[in-house]
C-alpha cells in the first residue's frame, strides 16, 4: 500500500505544482480510450482543487513517452467533463504533435 500512497503523493504535487492550487486526491477510475489505433488503459487519479480560479477538480495519471515515465494534469475544463474526455482529449492532441523521423 505504500507504493500506491508513494504515487497519489507524486501525482498530487505534480497538480499543484502544474495548475498552482491545492489538491486533495478523491477517487481513482480505470479508464481505457482507444484514439488513431492508440490505446491507453489505466487508472484516472481524480484531485478535487482548491483555490482554482476556474476549475474544482483535475485527472491525473501516468503515461510513458518514449523511454520516460511522465504524469498529465488535465483540468475539468469544458471540453473536459470526465477522467475519459481528460485521456481522450489528450490522446487527440498528442496524436497531432509531429513524430521525430
Amino acid at each position: 500500500m505504500k507504493n500506491r500512497q508513494e504515487h497519489l503523493e507524486k501525482l498530487r504535487i505534480v497538480v499543484e505544482r502544474s495548475h498552482n492550487c491545492s489538491a486533495i486526491h478523491h477517487e481513482s477510475m480505470s479508464v481505457c480510450e482507444i484514439i488513431d489505433g492508440r490505446t491507453w488503459n489505466g487508472d484516472v487519479e481524480i484531485f478535487r482543487l482548491k483555490n482554482h480560479p476556474s476549475a474544482h477538480w483535475c485527472y491525473a495519471w501516468n503515461y510513458q513517452e518514449g523511454d520516460e515515465q511522465k504524469v498529465a494534469a488535465v483540468l475539468q475544463v469544458p471540453p473536459v467533463i470526465s477522467p475519459n474526455t481528460a485521456v481522450r482529449i489528450s490522446l487527440v492532441e498528442d496524436a497531432r504533435k509531429p513524430r521525430n523521423a
